[in-house]
């Protein structure tokens, strides 16, 4: 199918991660097959991780948009770290566009530039609306490889 996507993985110590992934097939009660992109498997030779996951968990890609500068104290957030995306709060605001970030899953704060945080994606996307629309072309040009 190839469109590239956003997938949470839920193995433990990823929970409230994003990372670029690829869906290769629609299964059927809204799973679908995902290869990561920056994930691999721990066997002897290394291959792109893939994985069964639910609809709930795949997003798309949000579009690029320029980096917000100001956030506030406890804003949810994503934040660019180990590439891929991390949802956590504001927990610091500090000078010169940086903050500290708080990941409940980790229970790490990590201090961040403005230009590796943006809005919570997954908010944006559902308030916007722009989930369905950015889901309705991998829709229309894949219904003849799905298996629902």
């Amino acid at each position: 199918m190839g469109l590239l996507w956003k997938s949470a993985t839920m193995r433990k110590g990823y929970e409230g991660s994003w990372f670029k992934a690829k869906i290769i097939e629609s299964l059927a009660d809204d799973n679908f097959w995902v290869e990561y992109k920056d994930l691999v498997t721990k066997d002897e030779v290394s291959q792109p991780l893939r994985e069964k996951a639910e609809r709930r968990h795949i997003r798309p890609e949000p579009p690029l948009v320029p980096p917000e500068d100001k956030f506030k104290f406890s804003e949810k957030v994503d934040a660019w770290y180990n590439d891929g995306w991390w949802e956590g709060e504001i927990s610091k605001v500090l000078p010169f566009s940086s903050y500290n970030v708080y990941f409940k899953h980790t229970r790490e704060e990590i201090t961040f530039s403005s230009s590796h945080i943006c809005g919570l994606i997954e908010t944006g996307l559902k308030e916007s609306g722009l989930f369905l629309l950015l889901l309705i072309p991998f829709i229309l040009s894949n219904t003849e490889n799905m298996n629902v």
